[in-house]
């Protein structure tokens, strides 16, 4: 079974022909590697039923017929313009080979760069799957599987404090632990939010539609974040965080972060979050990153991210 992953592997890696006969007995017509500069396979009736249709079928004195060169074959104009056509679209490497050396030389140069951890690659790609969170994720708020790497560098961009950043790290992967999740493995008596006492405290309904912290996000909104040009935030901008412009603060996204760590942090204490006592929490936090920046040389970057929060929106 492991051998034969292994030639499938290989297989996939040369499927493009190398050997001079592989070469010549290509199908002209719809072949993926004979294409014209828009990128699409070509297919002349008039060239095939006059007999054209192998690369060997315009071999000439051990080499593929230059554009200058009419085929016999060929008896009206528009046959010699096909014929035309076809060679240009040929690969530049097959016109430059002489088929007259029946040896292995392009192929043993290729092979030579083939090590099993390329075949070994191949072979995983064919079989992976995208891990669970993207699935939860792309269900639940529509995430599209390119964006997410934009998406999982967020919390690295916004912030140099690395207890926030493993945070999201773990709301990224669907692994952080709410009453759902200690329920269902029995480390919980029940699986009602701490908070409101109402309903089951799922990821979402913990950091956004809980009726105790929307007032939070409320305030948030109108005093931290319209100043930074953000009115609203949707469940998506709560749980991944903003698709940020180079023209835009990255401390918007520390906000929510900060905000969503708070939530969770005052959920395990079973106490309400206050709006006060998180913009003491940014305070501090901000004194944090300064001495981190300080020793990384990066002081400029922390004045430029935190400035006009500490001096305009917290003081």
């Amino acid at each position: 079974m492991f051998n034969k992953s292994i030639l499938y592997g290989l297989h996939n890696l040369i499927s493009y022909p190398y050997l001079q006969n592989e070469i010549l007995n290509q199908y002209l017509w719809n072949n993926e590697n004979i294409k014209t500069p828009n990128n699409r396979t070509i297919n002349y009736s008039l060239l095939k039923k006059a007999g054209i249709n192998y690369v060997k079928d315009l071999i000439f004195n051990d080499q593929i017929m230059t554009l200058t060169k009419s085929h016999p074959f060929c008896k009206t104009s528009l046959e010699n313009f096909n014929m035309k056509s076809v060679i240009k679209c040929l690969p530049t490497a097959w016109k430059k080979m002489n088929f007259a050396e029946a040896s292995r030389t392009h192929c043993d140069k290729f092979l030579k760069k083939v090590t099993s951890k390329k075949i070994y690659s191949a072979k995983i790609k064919l079989l992976s799957k995208p891990p669970t969170s993207e699935c939860f994720l792309q269900n639940k708020l529509g995430i599209q599987p390119d964006e997410f790497s934009e998406y999982y560098s967020v919390p690295f961009v916004t912030t140099i404090y690395t207890k926030l950043r493993s945070f999201q790290f773990k709301i990224n992967h669907n692994i952080l632990f709410t009453k759902e999740k200690l329920y269902k493995v029995g480390m919980k008596e029940s699986d009602l939010c701490n908070l409101c006492n109402k309903e089951t405290e799922t990821l979402s309904h913990l950091l956004v539609s809980c009726e105790i912290i929307k007032p939070l996000w409320k305030k948030i909104e109108e005093n931290m974040l319209a100043p930074f040009g953000i009115s609203s935030l949707s469940e998506k901008d709560i749980l991944l965080g903003l698709k940020l412009s180079d023209k835009t603060n990255i401390i918007v996204n520390h906000i929510i972060l900060e905000t969503k760590y708070y939530i969770y942090v005052s959920s395990l204490k079973e106490k309400k979050p206050v709006y006060q006592q998180l913009k003491n929490r940014l305070k501090i936090t901000e004194s944090i990153e300064e001495s981190i920046a300080f020793r990384k040389n990066k002081l400029e970057k922390h004045i430029q991210k935190w400035f006009h929060l500490i001096n305009h929106v917290l003081d």
